[in-house]
Parts: C-alpha cells; structure tokens; sequence
C-alpha cells in the first residue's frame, strides 16, 4: 500500500444498507468518537436484501414486535405476527429518517474487493458505482460486513436427480404461487423458507404437499402463548433477569413445544433430543395447521433415497409423484468481495469470528449479520455493533490466543447465539453490553 494521509483514512466501512447496516451505522454515528463512517450498498435505496433478493411473499421468522429498535416500530397492522419484505424496507427507511443517517449512505455502490496492508492493518475497499462502472479506492480501519446471510442458494445433491421428469429448484427461484403446481409438490427442508413455500402452496391450492426434513428440529409454533410478548424478550427474561442455566432454560422451552406438537398432532415438529441452544428454532405457522388436519399438508422425517422419472422414493417408504420440488435448504455464503471468504459454509466461517462476530486472522474485519439466530437481526446488530464499537476505541482489549480458540471451540461449535445467552457470553468475554 502507499503511504496514506491519516486525514483519508475513514473509521470504518460498512457494507449494506440492510437493517443490521443502518444499527451499525446509527451506533457508530451516536458514540461520537467514530465520525468518519461510510455505508455502501449495490441497490438503489436502503433495504438490503429485502428489497428485490427476497420474493414479495417472504415474512420474518422473528416477530415483528422484535423489530422495535431505539423507538423505532414497524407500524403496518398486518399480518398481526409477522411482518412482510416491504414492511422492513419502510422499517429501515423510517430508522434511516429518525437518526438522520441518509448523508452517511452512498446507494447504488457495490463493494468489490477489500485488502488489508499487513503492516498498517488499513483496508483498502475498491469500491464501483453500479450505474456508471466508475471505481476508486477508500481506506478505512475495519470493515463492518452487513450483507446478510443469504447469498448462494445451496441444493443437496439428490439421489437420480439426473433422470427426474419434475423440476427441482431452490425456494428462492418461487417468485410467487403461479411458480407452484396444483397437484403433488414435495418441500425439502423445515426452515422458515419452507414454511413461506408451504403456505404459498396452501394458497394456491395445491392438493397435496409433503414437507420433509432429516431430523426432528426444535420446533417452535408461532401461535404459542409467550406471556412477555415474544420469544426475543421471553429468553431475555429467563436469561438475563433471572439468570436461570442453559440446562433450566432449555427444558422450559422444550416442554410446551413437546405439548403444542403432541395437542396439534404434529409429531414431525416435536423435538426428540434437541434443544433450543443446540439447534435453530424452526416455527411451524399456525395457518398451516388446517392444511394439516385435511391432510393436505404432510410433515414427514425423511429424505429423498432415490428419484426415478417421476417417481420420488423417501427413506420412510413413502412413494411420491410430485409435479415439483423444492429445495428450501439454506445457502452458502459468497463474499466475492473478501477474496479468502468466497463460498464459504456458515459453519467454516463461524469457526473463524470470535464473539461470533470479530475475524480472528484479519484485524478490523467484523460480520455483523451472523449472530442472529434465535432473535431478531436487528437485536443481534445493535448488540454485535456496540461490541464492535468498543473494539474499535480501545475500550475492549483482546485475550489471549488460548481464551480465543477455548471460546470457539467450547461456545461457538456446541450451542447458538440465544437472546439473552449471547449478551451474558459478551459479558464474560469482557465487554460492557
């Protein structure tokens, strides 16, 4: 790198403009000490990837009463639990409004390339304006990563899906209910992608539906009466006002999940050994329980064992005929900007952030958007920021080589980031949240 005048050189750089930007932005913004903050992103107005990367009918997994952040709620009535991809467009436009953050955001800039200097640590982030291919250079001390975590749609090889006479697709490629068939559809995978495609389907009318997944998930429903509101608040209450074990918490959650599957005769949902700080909650929407009782919907434990034509045999025995398939099973991620993380899997680039959060190679490289896992990513943003925030002003010293990889290998691999275990994990780890 060439030298650099110390007055070029900006605080940090956050990539995207998606809800996790913008808290991170605010945070910065609202300290006082980091001023010379810059926020990039590719499209043409604040949103992130729900702006045209999600289909329209997508809804949050978490609540949208979680999304009520330093005074700032989405407003819309409907749907009364969940809120849409345009609802959290508005969101993050109304939180850009409130704290005046518009000047600090350059739209339509795609981030393509970050260097670091291995001897001053400086980032140099090659930025490209997306209307006129025009690019420059912008030194920084860290990068703040805000992209979200949904990048290259990931479909398992399955088993004779060369000689399959139906389509097979990834979830993100159902634009709308005219993408579904009318007859048979077979669903791969238990996430909330699955369940918008469910639900999608039922409103269609598509006779039958089979939704299968390989394991019993910790399935959560979303019509369970949480009596502080959400599942966010309700694990920070057990959490952090009562300070209950992961032991004590784990079974509490267990209990009425175990007693909503078995009431609602939903048995692919109940959990069989499986436990909220060991694997993602997956929620089953209530408005697909009619579509269970009918039949019409069916929630199996299984994989594909072998496609043949039209002929779709399960490991349970079942043998479909669907008219399609879709693949609701996750992404990998490709930061075609970070030339050492470039298809990386969620779990590889897990193993590399301590506090979840912080790159432990790479000095001032931080990924905001990938605590969020049991609580709102607004929540996980505005946590993640603020301990990124005092990193970056010295407040926050780092430990040693030993308490680094002991964190990683005895927190990161064995249990989730939980609303409220994540913020004592930070306490432990020496930050002031």
């Amino acid at each position: 790198m060439t030298s650099v005048k110390e007055s070029d050189v900006i605080d940090s750089l956050i990539v995207g403009a998606g809800p996790s930007g913008v808290v991170t932005l605010r945070n910065m913004r609202q300290d006082g000490r980091l001023q010379n903050v810059l926020v990039v992103d590719r499209n043409e107005r604040v949103g992130g990837l729900w702006i045209n990367h999600i289909p329209r009918y997508s809804t949050l997994q978490t609540l949208k009463c979680d999304w009520e952040l330093h005074g700032v709620t989405i407003d819309e009535n409907e749907p009364e639990r969940r809120a849409s991809c345009d609802s959290i467009c508005r969101w993050v436009q109304k939180y850009v409004d409130t704290f005046m953050l518009q000047e600090y955001i350059r739209v339509n800039t795609e981030c393509v390339h970050i260097a670091q200097d291995g001897q001053t640590k400086l980032w140099t982030c090659t930025l490209r304006d997306v209307a006129t291919g025009h690019q420059w250079d912008v030194v920084s001390r860290s990068v703040c990563v805000c992209t979200g975590t949904e990048n290259i749609p990931k479909i398992a090889k399955l088993p004779g899906d060369a000689t399959a006479a139906m389509p097979i697709v990834h979830n993100i490629s159902v634009r709308s209910a005219t993408d579904l068939p009318k007859d048979e559809i077979l669903i791969v995978g238990a996430g909330p992608s699955a369940m918008d495609i469910c639900l999608e389907a039922d409103k269609a009318g598509t006779k039958r539906i089979y939704l299968i997944s390989r394991k019993a998930h910790f399935g959560i429903p979303d019509n369970w009466p949480i009596p502080l509101g959400s599942e966010t608040k309700l694990l920070r209450f057990l959490f952090l006002t009562l300070m209950l074990p992961l032991w004590l918490v784990d079974l509490l959650l267990t209990i009425p999940t175990t007693m909503w599957a078995w009431w609602y005769d939903v048995p692919a949902w109940k959990p069989v050994d499986v436990y909220a700080s060991q694997d993602y909650p997956f929620l089953m929407r209530a408005a697909l329980l009619p579509a269970i009782r009918q039949g019409r919907l069916v929630p199996m434990i299984a994989e594909i064992e072998s496609i043949d034509g039209d002929e779709v045999k399960l490991t349970s025995g079942t043998v479909l005929h669907p008219q399609k398939i879709v693949c609701a099973t996750g992404w990998s991620y490709d930061y075609k900007f970070i030339p050492f993380y470039r298809n990386i899997e969620f779990d590889d680039l897990q193993l590399k952030l301590f506090a979840r959060f912080m790159d432990i190679d790479h000095d001032g490289l931080f990924f905001v958007s990938i605590p969020a896992s049991f609580f709102c990513v607004t929540s996980a943003a505005d946590i993640a920021s603020r301990a990124i925030l005092q990193v970056l002003t010295g407040d926050w010293k780092r430990p040693s080589d030993n308490v680094i990889h002991d964190y990683i290998n005895n927190v990161v691999r064995k249990r989730l980031a939980l609303a409220g275990l994540y913020e004592r994990e930070l306490r432990d780890l020496g930050f002031v949240i």
